[in-house]
């Protein structure tokens, strides 16, 4: 006690001063790991002062509080943190910072030094000012910067001012973590804190583990992370941690009583080495699906056989080792750093089932290959005795209930609406989004949910780099840890919150029309391969229905098209002559007849090729009006219904006259007669009327336009004479 007293006093204010200099402090650095698999999840910096004389990081904080310069010793430390680079594997960086230094302008600065990082706030030191703290915090949340409490349950915040600071981390005492193997109230309060930071959505770290049955106790609770000198003292960067515990002299899977636990035995044997990320594939229906994994924060799923270097090696049969994965073009990404890849084929008598593959931060050596191959031997004897058979899964009700509404969408848009209906309907996400690939653009058709604008707001860049990431695949989702979508094209929806994803493709067949994305900020990261199997059955099912639509509209198309032309044929003018609401737009309008004359002299001079030329020229015309049908009757006629207009005659004699011009050099013209459509009904009538009038105008030489009228002769020529004038003014 007299010697740490004596070490204190000698910190004086000229000692903070150098410290607070350039080089007056450096850093050490703790990896925090994941009780679940042994990775590492992140490494805390801890501030070391260069002089330090034995009093440690706290006293001189201490002492620099009292002289006014706490703040201006954080940042050194920070400043030191910064200079130690990027930890490896893509984890973040913790810092220690105190309210009062965030508050300060000169951190925005620091910050902006950082490599990936958390802010952890002690809950030792009070906040004094959460109004003037949280708009900061919030929007470097919002950024993508989580926040961890530490300290929790020892000092002065309580579980609201936990709640307040909506931690992406709390971190767990070590006073309550000391001896909590021992003692029942500690586990109590521990349990309780874990619990507490689940329903928030936050992931619990047991800090200063020291002994093995204190680790043993906190993997019962369900602790996600812990930290201490059992796994690891500080130290240079990087520290990587000790293994949890003893490996056994043999890989031991005699008891593992199906293919889930088989594979989940043997992916946790080799996720001991933090460096080795190994999976575990199962052929479903002609796919192979990740039944067990450990670290990516991408699972590539519903791998096709052929794809990536997983899907070759099913595909062919064949061990494939990649000691650099630059260098082959099948490699596909599932988290960054990855060095070397093998992909070893998994079989039951001649058949391949599966994969057993391993993603490496280095260089696999002999060894690594030796056990990877001993491994996927053993994985290969005991699936021979309990089978590799697909577990059902419980979601499949919920989705027998949903497709429903998409097998009777009678539109693309009815389709995309009662999609994301579904999707939602499937539960665990609040967000979704279905964008189409056809066309020159990917264009997004339905969003709902709360984060709906948030992906409506994606560029095109980010949406092809989403549309080429999953093109091959059955489904991409995040991998159940805080660091994932913090690489490639999720980084956006990162950055803004999102802490969940599942990407799905859809498809007409083989042909990749859309895809779409179901997102949620709120609680665990991790997504369950039941929910992704879920939706993945629904986009094929929406990919089906799509297919069924679109051929049927073709079809219809088809089937009311004039093959020579291109415009209607009689069919869309039939269903007007007995259909009053759907002849209902044309009351009060027009119907013309075109007839051409002496059209047969024009095949017989100049060739069917020419005749057929200028049919097409002839329906181009007709069909420049807006808001009218143009129908091909047969041969060398033609109908145009034209909807109520002032200038419905005028505008069919302009049009009889700009034929008459392209006509007459071959040595045709036209006819036309016209007749009003008085009442929905009377579509009919008005045709035969139509017929009569062009009749007339056949009888009386041609080449010019008879409107029926029940006028006298002598007052239906005086109309015929006005068309002719205003034809000519």
């Amino acid at each position: 006690m007299a010697s740490a007293q004596l070490s204190l006093a000698l910190i004086t204010a000229d000692a903070v001063l150098r410290a607070c200099e350039p080089g007056g402090v450096r850093v050490a650095v703790q990896p925090l790991v994941r009780l679940e698999d042994g990775a590492v999840a992140g490494y805390e910096a801890l501030g070391r002062v260069t002089d330090d004389l034995g009093s440690g990081p706290a006293a001189w904080l201490d002492v620099a509080e009292e002289l006014g310069l706490r703040t201006d010793l954080e940042l050194a430390f920070l400043r030191a943190a910064a200079l130690a680079g990027a930890p490896p594997w893509d984890v973040p960086l913790f810092v220690n910072v105190s309210a009062v230094t965030l508050l300060d302008p000169r951190f925005d600065g620091v910050r902006a030094e950082l490599p990936q990082h958390v802010l952890e706030l002690s809950e030792h030191d009070r906040v004094e000012d959460y109004a003037a703290l949280l708009p900061r915090l919030r929007a470097w949340q919002a950024e993508g910067t989580p926040v961890a409490v530490d300290d929790v349950g020892a000092g002065y915040a309580n579980m609201a001012s936990v709640l307040k600071l909506r931690p992406a981390f709390v971190k767990i005492d070590r006073s309550l973590v000391s001896g909590l193997d021992r003692d029942a109230r500690r586990r109590a309060v521990v349990a309780a804190l874990h619990t507490l930071a689940r329903a928030s959505g936050a992931v619990s770290v047991a800090e200063g583990v020291e002994r093995p049955e204190e680790l043993a106790a906190l993997r019962d609770l369900g602790i996600d992370l812990a930290q201490g000198y059992l796994l690891a003292r500080p130290g240079a960067p990087w520290p990587l941690p000790g293994q949890l515990d003893e490996v056994p002299a043999a890989l031991d899977v005699s008891d593992a009583d199906d293919a889930h636990v088989l594979a989940h035995r043997v992916t946790a044997a080799f996720a001991r080495d933090p460096q080795l990320l190994p999976s575990i594939y199962l052929a479903r229906g002609g796919w192979l699906r990740c039944i067990a994994r450990h670290g990516q924060s991408l699972v590539l799923d519903g791998i096709e056989p052929g794809t990536g270097l997983t899907g070759a090696a099913y595909a062919t049969g064949t061990e494939l080792l990649v000691r650099d994965v630059t260098a082959d073009p099948r490699y596909r990404q599932a988290v960054p750093g990855v060095v070397s890849e093998m992909a070893v084929p998994l079989r039951l008598g001649d058949e391949v089932v599966g994969v057993f593959n391993i993603d490496a931060l280095r260089h696999l050596t002999d060894d690594d290959v030796a056990e990877v191959r001993r491994a996927a031997r053993l994985l290969e004897e005991r699936l021979a005795v309990v089978g590799a058979g697909e577990q059902q899964d419980s979601l499949l009700l919920r989705l027998g209930r949903l497709v429903p509404d998409v097998a009777a969408a009678q539109t693309v848009r009815e389709l995309a609406g009662s999609a994301v209906r579904a999707a939602l309907g499937l539960g665990a996400f609040d967000t979704v989004a279905l964008w189409s690939t056809e066309g020159a653009v990917i264009g997004l058709v339905e969003a709902q949910g709360p984060d709906q604008e948030l992906l409506r707001e994606l560029l095109e860049p980010d949406l092809l780099a989403l549309k080429d990431l999953v093109g091959s695949l059955s489904s991409c989702y995040s991998g159940g840890h805080e660091a994932d979508l913090a690489s490639g094209p999720t980084v956006k929806l990162r950055a803004a919150g999102v802490r969940a994803l599942v990407a799905v493709p859809l498809r007409d067949g083989r042909r990749l029309i859309g895809f779409l994305i179901v997102t949620r900020r709120t609680g665990s990261p991790a997504v369950q391969a039941d929910f992704v199997q879920a939706l993945e059955l629904l986009c094929l099912q929406v990919g089906s229905r799509y297919a069924a639509i679109t051929r049927l509209a073709e079809l219809e198309h088809t089937a009311t098209r004039d093959p020579l032309t291109g415009i209607a044929n009689r069919s869309p003018l039939d269903l007007l002559l007995d259909d009053r609401v759907a002849a209902q737009p044309f009351s009060g309008g027009w119907l013309a007849l075109f007839d051409l004359d002496r059209f047969k002299e024009v095949n017989d001079r100049w060739g069917h090729a020419a005749g057929d030329d200028m049919l097409r020229s002839v329906a181009e015309l007709i069909n420049s009006l807006p808001e009218s049908l143009a129908v091909r009757l047969g041969g060398d006629e033609f109908a145009l219904l034209l909807r109520p207009h002032r200038d419905a005659l005028d505008l069919c004699e302009q049009l009889r006259m700009q034929m008459q011009e392209l006509l007459v050099r071959s040595g045709a013209d036209v006819s036309v007669g016209v007749a009003a459509v008085r009442a929905p009904e009377e579509v009919r009538l008005a045709l035969r009327r139509a017929d009569e009038a062009l009749y007339q105008r056949k009888r009386n030489g041609g080449a010019g336009l008879t409107v029926w009228t029940d006028l006298a002769a002598p007052a239906q020529r005086h109309v015929e004479r006005e068309l002719d004038r205003r034809a000519l003014r």
